[in-house]
């Protein structure tokens, strides 16, 4: 559940609005900023623009505003506040779905909705196959994309690319496959596709919404939606609607671990359940005088024994219950004391080379092995359980991508290019190059040409071969 405000440390109170639950508007229910006293609005400033600095009553009040900002990334745009957190969309000019090359996308023009790595390049004879235009981001251009040529095989029309789906070749011309679907429909997960890897779902560390009334702060973690325990209050006790003790979960000073009295105490005569036990004022005993100390004892073990000090009933000293356990959740029962059921919810085995790490039975089980791929062929990945990923140099040979290269090598963990395939087929009327096969490929050109013949004139390329309108010699005598 998306939350309109922050949750306050200590016992210091922030009431915090909740989307779907209390509205919230251009500002959102207020609460006091940790206890920080002051006299001027000057001297709250957060430099958050995400918020409505104000010193209220003598103390510091940031009410959240929703309206435009900037998060200062050229890569996003519509930044907007929005839970106190300035932020904005990925950056998509065109609207195709790929976010450009110069903001870590895929997308080689973002501007051309129909110029991107899902486009498609062929088959040959199309007009893709002669604008001049990378239509499918992958770096050949019309007739040097293999799409573009005449196959036999469907293996003539692969292009490398996962992404693209499985190309076949149909009555020699190549036909683009089907794209692997990557929509995990899943909020907490970034969906793309690498060409090499296919679909990916990148964990994202953004606000998000668990469809629970009962949390608050709802955020992702290790893929899933997860929020904190909803206390409106601050006072480190649940409400009754949401399984806790708290029957006044707008009030801090009402909850299962105040003491109600002694007699003549202002929580005697208010009116008011003060600990939540369902006795009010002088139905509690601890309002009443006493004789010895049974008699001031409330049957809450949670807020310590009770004691009379001259006919006055005083209060204990409160359990402390925590176990140190993230896997559990630490409580108080008024009739046992402090008990400790397990939660189901992220935690941390101490493995860097593991990721979703979940409780289950009050233990932390690691979760899956953390992927440590750099998509570098010149590094040797691997993973240390203190440091996380390593990705080592290595020496040797390599494959650079580019089939018109020979003799790439591996330099400082990056894969260097070697010589370029040498294509020439000493032909003046052909153009000679490499081809996305790696294949050197001999075009027939039109133009001028020599074809080496003194009895011929007005030499031009055809087909391939230079030829030239034959002439008259004239002898020349002395």
């Amino acid at each position: 559940m998306k939350l309109c405000g922050w949750l306050v440390m200590s016992l210091h109170v922030l009431v915090v609005g909740i989307f779907g639950g209390i509205a919230c508007g251009t500002s959102s229910v207020t609460g006091v900023d940790g206890g920080i006293e002051c006299r001027e609005s000057e001297q709250c400033v957060d430099d958050n623009p995400c918020t409505d600095d104000q010193c209220e009553q003598g103390f510091c009040i940031h009410r959240l505003v929703e309206a435009p900002c900037s998060d200062d990334d050229p890569c996003t745009v519509g930044d907007r506040c929005r839970a106190g957190i300035c932020a904005g969309e990925a950056l998509d000019g065109d609207g195709d779905g790929f976010r450009p090359d110069f903001c870590d996308g895929l997308d080689c023009d973002d501007q051309d909705p129909t110029v991107n790595p899902d486009g498609w390049e062929g088959p040959a004879g199309t007009r893709t196959c002669q604008d001049q235009v990378d239509n499918d981001c992958d770096g050949w251009i019309d007739l040097a994309d293999s799409n573009c040529g005449e196959c036999l095989l469907d293996s003539d029309c692969d292009d490398g690319d996962i992404c693209t789906g499985r190309e076949t070749c149909s009555e020699g011309s190549c036909l683009r496959g089907d794209e692997p679907p990557c929509d995990d429909d899943n909020d907490c997960t970034e969906d793309s596709c690498d060409a090499d890897r296919g679909c990916l779902h990148v964990f994202l560390d953004v606000a998000c919404d668990d469809q629970d009334s009962c949390t608050v702060e709802d955020r992702c973690q290790n893929g899933h939606c997860y929020g904190l325990a909803l206390d409106a209050d601050g006072d480190g006790h649940q409400s009754l609607a949401c399984g806790g003790l708290d029957c006044d979960d707008q009030d801090q000073n009402i909850h299962p671990g105040v003491f109600e009295g002694p007699e003549g105490a202002a929580p005697c005569s208010d009116q008011i359940d003060n600990d939540c036990d369902g006795l009010t004022d002088l139905a509690d005993n601890t309002c009443q005088q006493c004789l010895q100390d049974e008699d001031c004892d409330d049957a809450n073990v949670c807020n310590g024994s009770e004691s009379c000090v001259q006919s006055q009933c005083l209060a204990g000293e409160a359990l402390l219950c925590t176990d140190d356990n993230p896997c559990t959740d630490d409580r108080c029962a008024a009739d046992g004391g402090c008990f400790f059921p397990a939660i189901d919810a992220p935690c941390d085995d101490l493995d860097a080379c593991t990721v979703g790490d979940r409780c289950q039975g009050g233990e932390c089980y690691a979760g899956m092995a953390l992927v440590c791929n750099d998509a570098e062929v010149c590094t040797d990945d691997s993973c240390d359980s203190q440091l996380g990923c390593q990705y080592q140099p290595r020496t040797g040979f390599c494959e650079d991508g580019d089939p018109c290269t020979e003799g790439d090598t591996c330099v400082a963990g990056q894969c260097l290019s070697g010589a370029e395939l040498f294509c020439d087929d000493h032909n003046e009327c052909t153009d000679d190059s490499c081809g996305a096969l790696g294949q050197c490929q001999y075009l027939p050109r039109s133009g001028s040409c020599d074809d080496g013949d003194p009895a011929t004139a007005n030499d031009t390329c055809q087909n391939g071969v230079c030829w030239g309108e034959s002439g008259s010699c004239t002898t020349w005598t002395g």
